[in-house]
């Protein structure tokens, strides 16, 4: 879809998927939340950046409002609205409006991109998982896994961008292994983090992401299962304490 960012510039938005909220974190009122990327960086930001030049966000539609709309065309109209009004609008209370997000994820893989990047949230949307698998790896496509949202929006607070010059960091970042099989994962007992799983041989290596916590040593953890096979897939509340 096309929409105008906040630099009063006509760009291509593109959907990187929707996830349907856990109700209970919405007073039982469902809603459908869209992630969608593009050139929506504001300029002068945009110009500082070597990796991520481009932006990401999200946007709720309440499942009722769509749903009370009689057509299909009315109904994806209300979708597009909502995320139009999201991309003009570059800052929101002294915070960046949107995360940054790699443009090298799409113009790089311009025909598999919708199939190599995936997307998972923690159960209260704060935190957003990007993992990028392109089918056709080369040197600016590669497997990377990173992690962004509203739980870190220390990082787009602007006066804390005016003092290391406009940088944009992310919480978490990493480069996979292209011969290993990568997959979002979740945890039945612990909905409120993020896993990820990586597969090589008979062993997948799940990768906990705690990044709130206090102790470095913690933030990321990593206890293995032998699945024989990957023939299926255990929920992690397995780890080496139970205190996790």
């Amino acid at each position: 879809m096309r929409a105008t960012n906040g630099n009063e510039e006509e760009i291509e938005v593109y959907e990187l998927g929707c996830l349907v909220k856990e109700i209970r974190e919405e007073g039982f009122d469902p809603q459908i939340v869209f992630f969608f990327a593009g050139d929506f960086m504001d300029r002068h930001i945009r110009e500082q950046q070597v990796l991520f030049q481009w932006a990401m966000n999200c946007q709720a539609v309440a499942m009722q409002e769509i749903f009370d709309l009689d057509t299909q065309a009315e109904r994806m109209e209300l979708i597009r609205y909502s995320i139009r009004q999201v991309v003009k609008s570059n800052t929101r209370d002294g915070y960046l409006n949107y995360f940054p997000f790699n443009a090298e994820w799409i113009e790089a893989q311009r025909f598999n991109w919708e199939a190599n990047i995936t997307v998972a949230t923690n159960r209260r949307f704060d935190q957003i998982a990007l993992l990028n698998t392109p089918i056709e790896p080369d040197e600016f496509s590669t497997s990377t896994y990173y992690v962004h949202g509203n739980k870190f929006k220390d990082l787009l607070r602007i006066q804390n961008l005016k003092a290391s010059n406009y940088v944009c960091d992310v919480p978490y970042f990493h480069k996979l292994a292209q011969d290993a099989v990568v997959r979002h994962s979740r945890n039945g007992a612990i909905k409120d983090q993020l896993y990820y799983d990586i597969i090589k041989g008979p062993e997948v290596k799940t990768i906990c992401l705690r990044l709130d916590h206090a102790e470095s040593k913690q933030k990321v953890r990593s206890p293995k299962i032998l699945i024989q096979d990957c023939q299926s897939q255990h929920d992690i509340w397995l780890h080496y304490k139970k205190n996790h």
